[in-house]
């Protein structure tokens, strides 16, 4: 017995061992009007004895760069360094350290997308982490004596933990993860990552390991892709599908008439843009073919989508478009013509309207958007030979017939009536957009049917929940397909990289299925009504050809009411953290709201990440600590 004990006793021991190599750091998600919405801070400590130093934790980039104390980067207007700054987040002063090795001619420049700049020389120093429990001896630091925030944003040290490809020197390094494995301190070049949507709480990064007490089920493992030129650069993968799941409605009561009225004066406002010029991530690498696309390309692509090529449940969204209420309802049957520009011979309002109907025949589609004087018959006219429906509308009794385009390519032709009849069509013929906008919204129900008895191409469309609106009421009757092209896979994974960055028709498709506006030259998706953010709203992102799918939720990518313009928030309005990748590139991002939601590794053994869903506090005691990988 007494012999078990001890055994016992070693086995406790050594599982305390290994726990030891896995050290939890605390991550601060820090908001503010300069640094915006997310920002994730860790602190660490350099030197011995140590002089701990605040910066952003960054799996963007590969250096950790920490200001010098008195050099002119200290000195700069933004500076956190020391007083009389507002805040201060430390600096290193080499002399007050009895471990600095200079590395002289070793220097760095490096840059940021957002505009941030630092140079200096490269040190070798301690540094410590998790609270000082680890001490990783000989690390190479760039210790930054020159440069400059962009704009008003703080000077923040970075902390930088991708691959060394990243580092903003020719002469690579072994950089912080790697050097924590060399000398003991973790098992491997790994760590896992989950943060807090709350602002200002803590969040955690596991260094060497995970803590299965904050996630879901078993890690799934994700490849990192490698550049055109064969290297393990940044933290990107590919993602094969991106759909928006809206199972969760508006949960918010019934806005007042106050607020019904400042919804339709702002709904075209973009709001206060969250310091738009720090937004773009930036990989170290090349990833695929980069095509270069203008708006316009963009836009001209949408349509064709809606004409039964490329991506067509594109089409469905743009029948969501119709801002105009009613016929934005009508274009998600309407979508299922052939003649993509049809609808946008419409005029005045029409041509809002004519997004939604992009799938009149071609030039009869065209000329029923025309003929809708009152803007209501320009998406609905065009659906297909419907549109001689829609040149009945000088009188606006023939929108109303456009309206029964809502029920597939129909309009008012033959058959078409028939099924019309059977949606309520004839009736919405009748009564104005009244009913016709419910029949609208039964677009995948019976007014597939109607759609069957539309052109024949219309007809596909409707069935194919490919083409037309049927991704927008898809299988599940709620999960919007956001149509995420093979050009468009590779995703970059960055912690400092703030909220997420998508391709311009992507966004444009959330904003039609949210409600909001978009204007791509300003920013992307204007306000949306705060009571779709929520949590049974999400984003379900495909990774492996969809065999891993993880989840992120919409209230995680909502943007704080303290850094909301309060004219939106009397009006029960959000902005949410998305913006536009940059035309000429093909790199997604999930930035910080990502790591709220999933819990990632970072995994350079294995050249992977892995996912599972977080739960649980992410600022708790680790419960449950192994090694990873």
């Amino acid at each position: 017995m007494r012999h078990s004990w001890q055994h016992l006793s070693l086995l406790l021991a050594s599982d305390a061992v290994l726990a030891q190599r896995v050290l939890q750091g605390s991550v601060q998600h820090f908001q503010s009007d300069n640094a915006g919405a997310w920002q994730p801070l860790l602190a660490l400590g350099f030197g011995t004895p140590p002089q701990e130093i605040t910066g952003i934790f960054d799996s963007g980039s590969a250096d950790t760069i920490v200001p010098q104390a008195g050099s002119q980067l200290c000195k700069v207007k933004n500076q956190q360094c020391a007083p009389p700054a507002q805040t201060v987040r430390g600096q290193f002063d080499p002399k007050q350290a009895s471990d600095v090795q200079a590395l002289r001619g070793d220097k760095f420049n490096a840059s940021f997308s957002g505009g941030d700049n630092f140079d200096g020389e490269y040190i070798k120093t301690t540094v410590s982490v998790s609270g000082g429990k680890g001490q990783v001896s000989n690390a190479q630091v760039a210790l930054a004596s020159g440069g400059q925030p962009a704009g008003d944003f703080p000077q923040f040290a970075i902390f930088g933990f991708s691959p060394r490809e990243g580092e903003a020197t020719d002469k690579k390094y072994d950089n912080l993860p790697q050097v924590m494995k060399d000398g003991g301190v973790t098992k491997g070049n790994s760590y896992s990552v989950v943060l807090n949507p709350t602002p200002f709480a803590n969040g955690s990064v596991f260094f060497g390991g995970i803590d299965r007490s904050k996630f879901d089920g078993e890690l799934q493992q994700v490849a990192i892709d490698r550049t055109t030129d064969g290297k393990i650069a940044d933290f990107v993968v590919k993602m094969t599908s991106m759909a928006m799941d809206m199972s969760g409605g508006n949960q918010e009561a019934k806005p007042s008439k106050d607020q019904q009225r400042a919804r339709m004066r702002l709904k075209r406002s973009l709001g206060r843009r969250m310091n738009r010029d720090r937004v773009q991530s930036k990989a170290t690498g090349t990833y695929g073919h980069k095509s270069v696309r203008s708006a316009d390309e963009e836009e001209e692509e949408d349509d064709d989508r809606g004409n039964g090529s490329g991506r067509d449940s594109e089409n469905g969204r743009n029948g969501q478009d119709g801002e105009n209420g009613k016929n934005g309802q009508n274009g998600m049957n309407g979508n299922n013509g052939n003649g993509g520009k049809g609808g946008n011979n419409g005029n005045g309002r029409d041509g809002q309207n004519g997004m939604n109907g992009n799938n009149g025949q071609g030039g009869k589609g065209g000329k029923g958007g025309n003929n809708g004087e009152n803007g209501m018959n320009g998406g609905n006219g065009n659906n297909g030979k419907g549109g001689k429906g829609g040149n009945n509308g000088e009188n606006g009794r023939g929108g109303n017939n456009g309206n029964n385009g809502n029920n597939g390519s129909c309009g008012n032709n033959g058959k078409g009536n028939g099924n019309g009849n059977e949606n309520g069509g004839q009736e919405n013929g009748d009564r104005g957009q009244g009913n016709g906008n419910k029949n609208g919204n039964n677009g995948n129900g019976k007014g597939n049917k109607n759609g069957d008895n539309g052109n024949g191409k219309g007809n596909k469309n409707g069935d194919n929940g490919k083409n037309g609106a049927a991704p927008s009421n898809s299988t599940s009757g709620n999960v919007i397909d956001l149509g995420l092209t093979k050009d468009e896979v590779f995703t970059l994974f960055d912690t400092g990289g703030v909220g997420l960055q998508l391709p311009v028709h992507v966004v444009r498709t959330m904003a039609k299925a949210l409600g909001a506006d978009f204007d791509e030259q300003r920013g992307g998706i204007g306000p949306v009504e705060c009571g779709k953010l929520n949590a049974g709203n999400k984003l379900v992102l495909g990774f492996n050809d969809d065999k891993v799918k993880m989840t992120l939720g919409l209230d995680k990518v909502r943007v704080s009411e303290e850094l909301t313009d309060p004219e939106l928030t009397r009006a029960g309005m959000c902005n949410m953290g998305v913006d536009l990748v940059q035309q000429g590139d093909n790199l997604n991002s999930m930035g910080f709201v990502w790591f709220t939601d999933v819990y990632t590794v970072f995994d350079l053994e294995n050249n992977s990440l892995w996912f599972a869903q977080a739960k649980g506090d992410p600022s708790a005691p680790a419960g449950k600590l192994e090694e990873f990988p």
